[in-house]
């Protein structure tokens, strides 16, 4: 469940169009934020600092988390369909039950990221540059770009 004043701050900064006071609060203040269920379907999070964050089973339906840092971050069951992770940092990240159909993954990098499975993957949207953790398999199709 989420922490509701970390929820205000981030929907604040998405609100302002700026992310980046979500960064400076999440560097000074040194808190794991708590977004769990939260609803952010299509909010924009480009750039967002999301390092650690417990976002299990948050709504990121079709949200812009292009550059986003999600690394270490626990994404268990979380909603991406169709979000724009390109260029998003997921390594060590919990994607355990991640819906991530139609999820733009070009750039991303997955490496050591938890409970991704080949179906995960052949679901999204990729291309040669993705980085993948050793035990999955890199798809013919990402020869070609998709971006």
């Amino acid at each position: 469940m989420a922490n509701e004043e970390h929820l205000k701050r981030l929907r604040e900064a998405i609100a302002a169009r700026n992310i980046a006071a979500w960064n400076k609060w999440r560097e000074e203040s040194y808190i794991i934020p708590l977004l769990g269920g939260a609803h952010l379907r299509g909010a924009n999070l480009e750039n967002a600092n999301l390092k650690n964050a417990d976002l299990r089973s948050a709504i990121l339906i079709e949200a812009n988390l292009t550059g986003a840092d999600l690394s270490e971050a626990d994404l268990h069951d979380a909603h991406l369909y169709g979000a724009n992770l390109e260029g998003a940092n997921l390594r060590e990240a919990n994607l355990r039950g991640v819906d991530l159909r139609n999820a733009h993954l070009s750039r991303a990098d997955l490496t050591e990221a938890k409970g991704l499975s080949q179906w995960q993957i052949n679901q999204a949207k990729t291309n040669k540059d993705t980085k993948l953790p050793p035990d999955l398999q890199r798809l013919k199709h990402w020869e070609e770009d998709l971006t």
